[in-house]
């Protein structure tokens, strides 16, 4: 796509100062039709305030964490794997990457499984909670809000989840490393998810999103992640939009609206 870095301005020092920022409309205006052309583009309220367009940045207060804003390594993950109307389709587009920090992406098609493995893999014998920038950001803006004790409710008592699903020859997949656990108890779940995790770590490889650069996952065959880096935070440092967008045709959760933010 057609990106002017220095119009863009700097890269912000917070998602909250790239929100207030007018100065990237016309990339995010590319992102968004481009985007909107898959599928209903939508957002969650617990994340940067619902806004569609959202930044991907490193913010010095969350270097440590697992993150969009940190800057350790981000394990893979399905994005927003814990919920049943996460995103079919993450779209991402680079303003800035000079240190072409890479994007890490690992497919279902990669992985090679037992079929005692994919057969537990499919039944409801994990659990999936939310990442923790869900209850961060609504814990700061609206503490007493009644997403919020929803999203507390997701993480304390997540429900049985599969993690492959759809037709067994070529499965669909949701799985968020870190926050991923097998029911207590179950050995024969937690050794098939030790190893999927084995066997999407082997298959991961780097994708570099630089500047003008799209990419788009698909969020039910792929996982993604980010290498580790070093940032600067003198305004030169990466700086990626994103967008979700719904499968086509829309879930009963986004249908009738092309973008609309959803209830957690």
């Amino acid at each position: 796509m057609r990106v002017d870095p220095g119009r863009c301005g700097p890269t912000p020092l917070s998602w909250q100062e790239a929100l207030d920022d007018g100065r990237q409309e016309l990339e995010e205006a590319q992102l968004a039709l481009l985007a909107s052309s898959l599928g209903g583009v939508f957002a969650w309220p617990t994340i940067q305030r619902g806004r569609m367009v959202q930044n991907l940045l490193p913010v010095e207060s969350d270097r440590e964490e697992q993150s969009g804003h940190g800057s350790v390594a981000l394990e893979w993950h399905t994005e927003d794997g814990f919920h049943q109307d996460r995103c079919r389709y993450l779209a991402l587009l680079g303003i800035r990457n000079p240190d072409r920090v890479p994007t890490t992406i690992g497919t279902v098609n990669d992985v090679r499984l037992a079929e005692g493995h994919r057969s537990v893999l499919r039944e409801r014998r994990f659990l999936i909670r939310p990442d923790l920038e869900h209850l961060r950001q609504l814990a700061r803006y609206a503490p007493d809000s009644e997403m919020l004790r929803r999203a507390h409710e997701m993480y304390e008592n997540p429900e049985p989840v599969a993690l492959l699903f759809g037709d067994p020859e070529a499965p669909s997949l949701r799985i968020d490393a870190p926050y991923t656990t097998a029911l207590a108890g179950d050995g024969e779940a937690t050794e098939a998810l030790a190893a999927i995790v084995d066997e999407l770590t082997r298959a991961q490889r780097d994708v570099v999103v630089g500047e003008g650069d799209v990419l788009i996952v698909d969020n039910y065959r792929a996982v993604h992640g980010r290498r580790a880096f070093e940032p600067r935070f003198d305004g030169t440092d990466r700086w990626l939009k994103r967008m979700s967008v719904a499968a086509s045709p829309l879930s009963k959760a986004t249908a009738g609206a092309e973008a609309r933010v959803l209830a957690i």
